[in-house]
Formats: C-alpha cells, sequence, structure tokens
C-alpha cells in the first residue's frame, strides 16, 4: 500500500561541518526505532506520534512517524563529536541534495511542513 509522506523540518541549521559521505553504508550508531522515538520527541513536544519505521546510510537517517494522525519522515544527521543522531532542518538538506540516494526518495518527497 502506498502512502505519501509529509516531511518536517527541524528549527535549526544542520549540526555539523565535517565532510560527507553520502554514499557510504555504515551506520555510525544504532538504526532502531527506539533511538529515533527519542530523537524526534523534542520537536513534537505535547504531540501524540508513533515511529513507524527507520532508515540508514552512512551518516543519514529518515525517519518515518505518525503524529497526531498524520504521517511523516524527518531527516537526521550523525553528529560525530557529540556521538547523538540530532534532527536536520529537511528542506535544507534536501535542496542541496546532502541526503543519500538511498534515504532521498522518501526523505525528500512530499509537502515540507514547519515543526514547531
Amino acid at each position: 500500500m502506498a502512502t505519501s509522506a509529509v516531511a518536517i523540518s527541524a528549527p535549526h541549521q544542520p549540526t555539523s561541518v565535517f565532510v560527507r559521505a553520502p554514499q557510504s553504508t555504515k551506520t555510525p550508531t544504532k538504526c532502531t526505532i527506539e533511538v529515533f522515538s527519542r530523537v524526534i520527541k523534542p520537536l513534537l513536544d505535547g504531540s501524540s506520534y508513533t515511529v513507524n519505521s527507520v532508515a540508514c546510510s552512512g551518516d543519514w537517517a529518515d525517519v518515518i512517524f505518525t503524529s497526531e494522525g498524520t504521517k511523516q519522515v524527518d531527516v537526521a544527521e550523525y553528529n560525530k563529536p557529540l556521538g547523538v543522531w540530532v534532527p536536520d532542518n529537511t528542506t535544507e538538506v534536501c535542496s542541496k541534495h546532502m541526503v543519500p540516494k538511498a534515504l532521498k526518495i522518501k526523505a525528500c518527497s512530499g509537502t515540507i511542513s514547519q515543526a514547531q
């Protein structure tokens, strides 16, 4: 069953200045629903959400979740100095073609909305 995803943008700039390896398939830390539930929680504070799936490629991840009945997708980037995944500004990283090809179709399609 095909679903359309709505991307949300984190209200911050990309968190890293290090060189990215977009075609890398090595995941820097665990790529699990539990990890990403904690990553997106601050963005959705006060809303009801469920993380449906995550996919990782190198230092990048897409997180598909349902927030108050609407399916959405967010992009996260691994911050090596801090050792944590951080949500990125989806609009910016998609428009600058920073998201790896393996994640780009799901992470960068659909209507973009702002997370407040």
